[in-house]
């Protein structure tokens, strides 16, 4: 993995993200959640107003009003007969890249046809069909595309894109690798904020599992081609999306 800090665009950056170069530890939580539940825990609170740059959001919504040396976790529980999403949320992350090295033995075009027979849709609040916002992206076909992925996750009692990242960093790392050869793009970025730190260690040693696993050529392959750009407190990696030679 390397690391590079951006020496065009860094001054703009650091203006834009208010925690460059601020520490966590000992901070408290000024969000939408901790501010509903100051009265818990008015020392907390108090102290995150006196905190400056203050903390946006720490995702610990449910420890409101939330510390950011506590790692506590929340009562998670599954009641669907077979769980997708969540499998391996506290059960560790699965390193095995099977759907990516099937996608690989495949066109662009028939994953695309795969997407849409799933009637997979997007998380948000539109639900979004996948398959037709991937067409959307693989049809122009400019000099260089991205695959973004929106770690921001700021809304208030918002937090399960934090435990997916850290539970379940390998299916992020290959699920934008699937996205990326289907539309031709090249590379990807994901933003992940400053206040998830297990977060970024977790993805960082998913990349590290995947290039020593020899379980799998397509998780060593996506891993391979991976850089980490660090743009203060604006953490982004970058994934290469092409077919590997045969």
């Amino acid at each position: 993995m390397q690391t590079a800090v951006s020496s065009l665009h860094g001054a703009a950056i650091d203006s834009f993200y208010h925690l460059a170069g601020a520490e966590l530890a000992g901070r408290h939580c000024t969000g939408t959640a901790c501010f509903v539940a100051r009265h818990l825990q008015p020392d907390h609170w108090g102290a995150a107003g006196r905190e400056n740059p203050p903390l946006r959001c720490l995702g610990k919504c449910y420890a409101a009003p939330a510390a950011a040396d506590d790692d506590t976790r929340p009562h998670m529980e599954v009641p669907a007969r077979e769980s997708v999403v969540l499998r391996h949320l506290g059960a560790g992350s699965d390193c095995n890249y099977r759907a990516l090295e099937k996608a690989l033995r495949d066109t662009p075009g028939h994953v695309l046809d795969a997407i849409d027979e799933s009637g997979l849709r997007g998380r948000g609040g539109a639900g979004f069909p996948t398959g037709r916002k991937w067409r959307a992206a693989a049809a122009p076909a400019p000099a260089e595309k991205f695959v973004v992925a929106n770690a921001d996750e700021g809304d208030p009692g918002a937090y399960i894109d934090r435990f997916l990242l850290e539970d379940n960093p390998h299916a992020l790392i290959e699920g934008m690798a699937l996205a990326g050869y289907a539309i031709g793009a090249r590379r990807g970025w994901i933003y992940l904020r400053k206040e998830y730190p297990a977060a970024e260690a977790k993805l960082r040693c998913a990349l590290a599992e995947a290039r020593e696993s020899g379980r799998s050529a397509s998780a060593c392959w996506a891993a391979r081609s991976v850089s980490t750009s660090n743009f203060s407190s604006a953490r982004a990696a970058t994934f290469a999306a092409r077919k590997p030679r045969s």
